[in-house]
């Protein structure tokens, strides 16, 4: 519980998950090309400490190295795909949340108690077995237009695993630009924007260890999130006496 109800503020944090990563090629020690060079933020183009996310009480972490094996290339699909997943993490832990309160209009469950959120795409597939391939449509179609959008046709990676294979993304586009603003979130000023992207990333990445936490434990226990809340509270320091009672078996 205590990840959903962190996961609870950092969603609303990061409502701008989806503005236009416009200059996001952060960090790239070893820029493939000047293009990049000229559009990236000139404080991170050479430096792997100054990418979006490297902020306190966290700085640049990457214990395993795993940025500094990789050219420009490769590391702006490391950010890409870090980007892409923290977006749909983010949305994951927030669409928990709402459909677990109650709010699920679709597929004839408005109303009904459908338990943990980690049940409901099974539940709903018992009265819409083709659920799963629309969803597995949509993923596809997500996946499509990302593909158009920044990687390249031409250009392909010259070693590694996908040799002459995998494309490179494209030398004009950022990760996780994908041109989609329609409130117009985007900060106009440097700062601004340095500020949303380590706001975007950092959420995200506190999404994505959330989001595996919110889904074992209700996997395991078999109880909502409030449900669980309601148990435990926040837990040692938190308990309510119902958890008291639970965890001593009401002795």
């Amino acid at each position: 519980m205590k990840a959903s109800c962190i996961v609870a503020a950092a969603t609303i944090g990061a409502a701008s998950a989806f503005v236009p990563a416009g200059q996001t090629c952060t960090g790239v020690s070893r820029a493939s090309s000047s293009a990049m060079k000229m559009a990236m933020d000139p404080d991170e183009q050479y430096s792997l400490q100054n990418m979006s996310g490297a902020t306190a009480p966290v700085p640049f972490w990457d214990p395993l190295g795993f940025a500094a094996q990789v050219d420009g290339q490769e590391l702006q699909k490391y950010r890409e795909a870090e980007l892409k997943h923290g977006r749909v993490a983010m949305l994951a832990c927030l669409g928990m949340i709402v459909q677990e309160a109650g709010f699920h209009p679709f597929f004839g469950t408005a109303g009904a108690d459908l338990g943990p959120a980690a049940f409901h795409l099974q539940k709903v597939g018992v009265n819409y077995p083709t659920l799963p391939l629309l969803l597995l449509v949509g993923v596809g179609a997500v996946e499509s237009f990302t593909i158009n959008k920044g990687w390249s046709k031409q250009d392909y990676k010259s070693s590694g695993l996908g040799e002459g294979f995998v494309a490179n993304l494209k030398e004009d586009y950022f990760p996780g630009d994908l041109g989609f603003d329609p409130l117009g979130l985007y900060p106009q000023s440097e700062e601004g924007r340095r500020s949303i992207r380590n706001k975007e990333i950092n959420n995200g990445r506190l999404a994505m260890i959330a989001i595996w936490g919110m889904w074992a434990q209700e996997l395991v226990d078999g109880m909502s999130l409030y449900e669980h809340y309601q148990r435990f509270g926040f837990g040692p320091t938190g308990q309510t006496s119902a958890a008291v009672d639970y965890a001593t078996g009401g002795m």
